[in-house]
């Protein structure tokens, strides 16, 4: 099963890429400030402005890096489920998913509930208007639903 996100990666794929991409990432924090600041907002128009601010601020080259490598990882390594290591930790878990989520579709979210009957909570937000990334923007919303769980 793949997620549609997912789908649009394929050339993520490729080592080489991968590489070159992480090659020229780390270069961004020698830009001069104001030119960071100026990819940070152009590329960052979800994000609110102090955390523009910050991440223009605050890039390093090993942050940088360490996002490109586990990212990596993660779509050469994160195809399934690890149902092992998720029932043995399950009463501890609270998943959270969202209705309109491109990277965990509603049928990933179901068949994690399926294997894991024992969760401490799972959650399907009714807002539609928060997304995958929620906690750019909607960190409120989603702490208030969360709460109410633990």
């Amino acid at each position: 099963m793949e997620s549609p996100n997912g789908q649009h990666m394929f050339y993520w794929g490729t080592f080489l890429l991968q590489w070159v991409v992480a090659f020229v990432a780390s270069l961004f924090p020698l830009l001069p400030m104001w030119l960071r600041s100026l990819v940070v907002h152009s590329h960052g128009h979800a994000v609110e402005e102090d955390l523009r601010g910050l991440l223009a601020s605050q890039m390093h080259r090993k942050l940088l890096l360490n996002v490109f490598f586990m990212s990596m990882d993660e779509f050469r390594m994160v195809v399934r489920p690890d149902v092992p290591l998720l029932r043995s930790q399950q009463e501890k878990m609270v998943l959270y998913y969202v209705k309109t989520d491109g990277w965990v579709p509603l049928p990933f979210a179901e068949e994690i509930k399926k294997c894991c009957p024992r969760l401490r909570a799972w959650i399907l937000e009714d807002d539609v208007a928060v997304p995958h990334a929620w906690c750019l923007q909607h960190t409120d919303a989603v702490v208030k639903t969360i709460a109410s769980y633990l």
